[in-house]
């Protein structure tokens, strides 16, 4: 049904680097996408390690990485996050606090 309920799942790397409103993925990569891979990967009961790229994204925002941040906050096994938005124009300040919050 999803990456979550892989049982032996210890590890993500994925790299959404790149994608813009005129790129092809636009209608699969947004907020409610990546709130829907943490809410996903929250489930994976061995995920120790996630690391996410989206370098130069322009099409995620604060609610986004919201819901990113909640959804992986439910990862009973989860020790280390990287996590690059580096030139992320929509993600402020309000979505970093939201990150971290659900993380915890």
């Amino acid at each position: 049904q999803g990456l979550g309920q892989a049982p032996s799942l210890a590890s993500v790397h994925l790299d959404f680097t790149c994608f813009t409103p005129y790129s092809d993925a636009r209608s699969s990569v947004g907020d409610d996408g990546v709130a829907g891979l943490g809410q996903g990967l929250g489930q994976a009961p061995c995920l120790a390690s996630v690391h996410l790229n989206f370098e130069w994204n322009d099409i995620i925002g604060d609610d986004g990485v919201k819901g990113l941040g909640q959804g992986l906050g439910q990862a009973p096994n989860l020790a280390a996050v990287y996590l690059n938005c580096r030139l992320c124009v929509n993600i402020g300040a309000d979505g970093v606090k939201g990150l971290g919050q659900g993380l915890g």
